[in-house]
């Protein structure tokens, strides 16, 4: 038995994202991105509010640092429209 256990951890830089940035996401399970608002950022979970078309309704995402670090997801921020964060695909990941 291992008295010490080495795990790497997948964790989202809270100095990079905020409360209150617009957030784009593409996932490939999703059939369209969604685009919304984040509401909590941790370093395990990042959450936004989004709008699905449907009248008076407003929907809640949660994405993990674990998922998006298997990959499949692109992301986009912002905190002022000047400067967007980018991770994903067709990115740099250099946020």
């Amino acid at each position: 038995m291992a008295l010490v256990n080495s795990v790497q951890k997948s964790e989202f830089d809270t100095e990079a994202i905020h409360e209150g940035d617009l957030i784009y996401v593409e996932f490939t399970g999703w059939n369209e991105p969604r685009k919304g608002i984040v509401i909590h950022v941790s370093a395990d979970n990042v959450t936004f509010l989004y709008h699905p078309e449907i009248a008076n309704v407003t929907n809640r995402q949660d994405i993990s640092a674990a998922d998006v670090s298997s990959g499949g997801y692109v992301i986009r921020w912002t905190s002022d429209m000047a400067k967007i964060g980018s991770y994903g695909e067709d990115s740099s990941n250099d946020s």
